[in-house]
């Protein structure tokens, strides 16, 4: 095994999690533990780290938490990364959040899919983990979720659990057909593959890792597959093939059943893009998934979180026109009266506020200097067919100002 070197070292920073730390001098270290204290776990590996953060809870359920691509790399992101952080505060099932130690190979790595490196097979030690993790706690129910490249681990490794549920969201299937600048920064790092990445399965390859979800390795697999009908690229390209493969095809409802082990819930209100379902829909979702009928009543379930849930845009826009920016929000169902509030970023730091109808071109005053702009819409929600009973709206009437639906543009880049 190799040392672990000054420069890891310095890619990390556990002290910002406030949680308790745990050492493990080797992966076959952390195998033989007979129990799992609360707390971050580091597993010395492969020259790297395997860092995980449990939240130990009294349920025999548990989420496990995968995380999709860096938004960033710059100096002041550290690591380990973890996904799911608000999971604790919503559900009362056990939680644990996985990093991807093949983030530590390059400081230019932002997505490495829990897929490894040569001399690091980590799909197989990954499961090794997992399983280890479940037999300790005696975890009876594992929900596994991932976005984006975090789902693509959700759905590799569920098969390697007992009674696991895998739930990815916009996830990639097939590695080979994504990015090829960003497939084949990863596979010159981790694999020292310099050709085509769309040819990484046919070259001689050490330790390769599997790169495509093929329907024999989930067949046996429990999937609430999330998709984005927004998202164009993941819906013609990853969901529709994933679904034709295992034997179906898609029609137009939110929420379809496909088998007793694969259901699809495809959105149309999440915004234009890679976006993942709101927040809320989320962890209710695999809140519900934790319980013992949790499966079973899915069909009842996932309408009425959807409807809940649902956030009313259905597409913000920021545009750099003239030196200046315009910004345009659209709701699925305009109530007339509705009036928006387009909040304006340069580089996370609000510079600008301004309110406009549906549908309608607001322009911001500001002129655009060097910086990453977005801009966040808001609009207020109505909770009147929500609250049931008096004592809810009287508590609506004291948070009637908090409550809104809320979607963020894509950044524009000016200088």
């Amino acid at each position: 095994m190799l040392n672990i070197s000054d420069d890891i070292e310095s890619m990390r920073d556990l002290s910002r999690w406030e949680r308790p730390v745990h050492g493990h001098a080797s992966l076959d270290a952390f195998l033989a533990t007979k129990s799992l204290q609360d707390g971050i776990h580091a597993i010395a590996y492969r020259g790297v780290y395997l860092e995980f953060n449990l939240h130990r809870r009294a349920s025999k359920s548990m989420l496990v938490f995968f995380n999709a691509a860096l938004s960033s790399r710059t100096s002041d992101v550290k690591l380990p990364a973890f996904s799911g952080t608000r999971a604790p505060h919503a559900t009362d099932a056990c939680v644990l959040m996985v990093s991807d130690p093949g983030l530590y190979l390059d400081r230019d790595i932002r997505l490495a899919w829990y897929a490894g490196a040569s001399g690091m097979r980590l799909q197989e030690d990954m499961a090794k983990v997992l399983r280890h993790i479940q037999d300790v706690l005696s975890i009876a129910r594992m929900v596994l979720y991932g976005a984006s490249g975090g789902g693509f681990a959700a759905l590799y490794y569920a098969p390697f659990l007992r009674n696991a549920i895998a739930v990815p969201c916009n996830p990639q299937i097939n590695l080979l057909i994504y990015s090829p600048g960003i497939l084949g920064r990863y596979l010159r790092t981790a694999y020292g593959y310099k050709g085509a990445p769309s040819a990484f399965e046919s070259a001689d390859i050490p330790d390769r890792p599997t790169v495509r979800i093929r329907p024999e390795h989930v067949r046996g697999s429990r999937i609430v597959y999330l998709q984005n009908a927004l998202d164009a690229r993941h819906f013609n390209r990853e969901f529709l093939p994933f679904l034709h493969e295992q034997g179906f095809s898609r029609g137009r409802g939110v929420v379809e059943v496909h088998s007793d082990r694969l259901v699809s819930v495809c959105g149309d209100n999440w915004g234009e893009g890679h976006r993942a379902p709101p927040a809320k829909f989320v962890y209710d979702l695999l809140h519900s998934l934790t319980k013992t009928d949790g499966w079973d009543r899915l069909p009842e379930t996932i309408p009425a979180l959807y409807a809940r849930t649902a956030n009313r845009f259905r597409q913000v826009v920021l545009k750099l026109e003239n030196g200046g920016f315009t910004a345009q929000a659209v709701l699925h169902e305009p109530q007339g009266e509705d009036e928006i509030t387009m909040v304006l970023y340069r580089d996370d730091i609000e510079i600008e506020t301004i309110r406009v109808a549906s549908a309608e071109f607001g322009r911001f005053s500001c002129a655009a200097d060097n910086g990453r702009y977005r801009v966040t819409a808001r609009a207020a929600r109505d909770h009147s067919t929500e609250e049931k009973t008096w004592g809810d709206r009287l508590l609506s009437l004291f948070r009637t100002r908090n409550v809104f639906d809320e979607m963020r543009s894509r950044v524009v880049v000016v200088g």
